[in-house]
């Protein structure tokens, strides 16, 4: 089998059929679809297995069930143990790919004998981009170092989703996805990823739909959410001391990036504002003891802290 995409399935009964007749469409050969039900309580799995009985193609429907519902990290973690593939292909069960997406990211992992393969994204729905779009233009390499150093220039995105990864890698990854946590486990996952692969290759074909709704999971806040982003945050800084990697001039910029976003999400959730005092207090007193230490912070993010405070203090758009 060349290619397994593994496929969450979580009140998807608006999209799923969509989805799976984005994967039917494609035009390449040995294909294996992972279908993993998150104990959806909707219409989903009738949905899917109606689709189903009427396939009589050349792909191979693998479906699998959750006893109860797990969540999107251990979603996709059985998805892999149970996936055959000779690469992964990870895909959302809201959104779907064009007909020669795996073809041309298969091309070009074999062309280059890559670890990994991505294209680029093309958003639909909401006007706003979760990501920006990718700034390389051609068929681009990286090899050794450069894997991280351009992640942690955000040359390349962090979503899970649209990326093409040998099945080597994960043979010994346990827990690719980290468990417990709700929003941000695909930062975490390309943070890991970028120390593991050891050559990537991005193309500037669009390889992805992605489809934005008011149910997505990236348009909602909570508290559940702000706990999530700092144990991602967290797990990062603590990953980097255990890996020797704060020598690595982007991390920094990176890291104090990831702190930015942090209070932006506490700004814009509307939440009280003892909340959001505590919040970034906890967020600086772990950047005070475990990263500012490592450098000088530069201007642009000393400028960016001060904005920030002026719309947490004035502005009753981002607060209560």
């Amino acid at each position: 089998m060349q290619i397994s995409v593994i496929i969450p399935i979580y009140k998807a009964e608006k999209y799923i059929e969509r989805c799976i007749h984005s994967v039917i469409n494609q035009n390449i050969q040995n294909l294996e679809c992972v279908l993993v039900n998150d104990a959806s309580p909707d219409n989903s799995k009738t949905i899917v297995q109606q689709l189903l009985s009427e396939y009589h193609g050349n792909i191979s429907f693998r479906w699998i069930e959750n006893e109860r519902n797990q969540g999107v990290a251990f979603t996709r973690n059985k998805g892999i143990e149970a996936a055959t593939g000779n690469y992964l292909y990870f895909l959302d069960a809201d959104d779907e790919l064009l007909p020669a997406s795996l073809q041309v990211l298969f091309d070009a992992a074999e062309r280059n004998q890559a670890d990994m393969v991505l294209g680029e994204v093309h958003v639909l729905g909401l006007s706003k981009s979760p990501f920006a779009r990718m700034s390389l233009k051609e068929e681009t390499c990286f090899s050794g170092q450069a894997v991280l150093s351009s992640f942690l220039q955000k040359k390349w995105y962090d979503m899970a989703c649209n990326k093409l990864i040998k099945r080597a890698i994960f043979n010994d990854w346990a827990q690719a996805f980290p468990q417990g946590i709700i929003h941000g486990e695909d930062s975490l996952f390309s943070f890991r990823l970028a120390h593991k692969i050891r050559s990537l290759v991005i193309i500037s074909d669009i390889t992805y739909l992605y489809h934005i709704h008011s149910e997505s999971i990236t348009q909602q806040k909570s508290k559940k959410n702000i706990d999530s982003i700092y144990s991602v945050i967290q797990t990062m800084i603590e990953e980097s001391h255990r890996q020797k990697i704060f020598e690595n001039p982007e991390l920094l910029p990176f890291l104090e990036g990831q702190r930015i976003y942090f209070i932006k999400s506490l700004l814009r959730g509307r939440f009280p504002k003892s909340f959001i005092r505590a919040q970034k207090e906890k967020i600086n007193e772990l950047y005070r003891n475990q990263v500012w230490k490592k450098g000088k912070r530069k201007p642009e993010f000393i400028f960016k802290d001060f904005v920030l405070t002026i719309l947490q203090l004035f502005s009753p758009f981002f607060v209560k």
